[in-house]
């Protein structure tokens, strides 16, 4: 059971089961770790893949009534945002940008579930 004694969370649209937001911060933490391989190949689809990224995250903001004003999403988006138009970075660098992404999404997780 989530923290807030609810099973589902508001959309735009209708409620969906908090389990399926708490799967979909799975997925989106497993996507922010694909950065790393991604960084350390020099693989050519990494900006396409962090576009991708804000895309669905800013999507989600929208749609999300009780997430909308979370500044960790925030946190999130402008650590994306860092890593496209800063495409030169050392990989250390960019391996401390994408823990410290994935922890605040843990802690979004942690707030909400």
């Amino acid at each position: 059971m989530n923290k807030n004694n609810s099973k589902y969370i508001e959309t735009n649209y209708s409620a969906i089961p908090v389990e399926l937001f708490s799967n979909y911060l799975e997925y989106l933490i497993s996507q922010i770790y694909k950065i790393l391989p991604m960084s350390e190949q020099n693989d050519r689809t990494i900006i396409s893949h962090l576009m991708n990224l804000q895309v669905e995250i800013t999507g989600n903001l929208e749609l999300m009534k009780k997430i909308k004003y979370d500044g960790n999403f925030q946190k999130v988006l402008a650590n994306i945002e860092y890593l496209i138009h800063n495409k030169d970075l050392e990989i250390f660098k960019i391996r401390k940008i994408v823990l410290n992404t994935t922890n605040i999404i843990k802690k979004i997780k942690e707030k909400y579930f």
